[in-house]
């Protein structure tokens, strides 16, 4: 009767060492679906052109009007390969006007519509507060292109462990992509000097 007991308590002891771990590591790798991925990287990329689109228009220092080019003309592409992708696995994305707004977008407009500017339209006040908000959009946008970035890079690797060979594919392409952009938008951050 002890042998019995024995075993089921060695059997359970191996399982729970050798055989338990490697279904919980593959169940880590796959723990996004390509239906998750896909509606998660859609909304990443739907935000990352409309940042872009604002980094155009607001940002003062040219070497950011750069970045927000390469970043609209990347996140362009990705998008389209996302609904690409996503087209030909019958996924539905979420449409664009669902998303909500990164808060960045609504600031700066909402900091230059504000009662305190409207009031000071005719004195140089206004100049004073628009330069203020604006000198401090460039750090603030840098800021959040890096945390966006390693969000996506995050979601990206995920994704690459994906067993759809086709989400694999597509997140190993694009990675290298998302990391130039987390790079570069560290290094300019670096290089901005601090405004008061």
């Amino acid at each position: 009767m002890k042998n019995p007991i024995k075993l089921a308590i060695l059997i359970t002891t191996c399982y729970a060492i050798f055989i338990a771990p490697s279904s919980a590591s593959a169940q880590q790798n796959d723990s996004i679906t390509a239906d998750q991925f896909l509606q998660q990287a859609s909304i990443s990329g739907i935000n990352e052109v409309s940042m872009g689109n604002l980094g155009l228009k607001r940002a003062q220092d040219s070497k950011i009007k750069d970045y927000a080019q390469v970043i609209l003309n990347d996140h362009m592409v990705i998008n389209a390969e996302i609904k690409a992708l996503a087209k030909r696995k019958n996924i539905k994305l979420p449409d664009s006007m669902s998303i909500p707004i990164n808060s960045m977008q609504t600031r700066v407009d909402t900091a230059l519509s504000s009662p305190s500017v409207k009031q000071a339209d005719t004195s140089k006040n206004k100049t004073i507060v628009a330069d203020s908000v604006e000198a401090n959009f460039d750090s603030g946008y840098m800021q959040m292109m890096i945390k966006d970035h390693q969000k996506a890079i995050d979601l990206f690797t995920q994704g690459s462990q994906n067993k759809d060979p086709d989400i694999q594919t597509f997140c190993l392409k694009y990675l290298p992509v998302l990391k130039r952009h987390l790079d570069d938008a560290a290094s300019i951050s670096k290089e901005m000097p601090l405004k008061k």
